[in-house]
């Protein structure tokens, strides 16, 4: 089922054809509104088949692919320039970092 925007944008698309075609080229209005309901209803149908929830699309590929999950990791140290959530490789000695005092 579309969100009210979805159908608040249809409607509105739609309402906007059937002017323009009944007003600037005099087309009939029933043909106009005709052409209105249609694009509302591809205009509806495009936003059911594109719209997928975020959450269950983020559940479903971490069900189907457990190994790319990275696991969560502490905020990064002041050694080294690396993003938040990744370790710092260790070097044979034990230091931690690109950087290694």
């Amino acid at each position: 089922m579309p969100g009210w925007k979805s159908v608040t944008i249809a409607i509105l698309s739609g309402f906007g054809l059937t002017l323009f075609l009944a007003l600037f080229w005099r087309w009939p209005l029933a043909i106009g509104a005709g052409l209105g309901v249609l694009a509302s209803a591809v205009l509806l149908l495009t936003t059911v088949t594109i719209g997928t929830d975020p959450g269950r699309a983020d559940a479903a590929w971490r069900e189907a692919a457990p190994d790319l999950v990275e696991p969560r990791v502490g905020p990064a140290t002041d050694r080294g320039s690396e993003p938040e959530g990744r370790p710092l490789p260790e070097a044979p000695d034990g230091r931690a970092g690109p950087n290694r005092p």
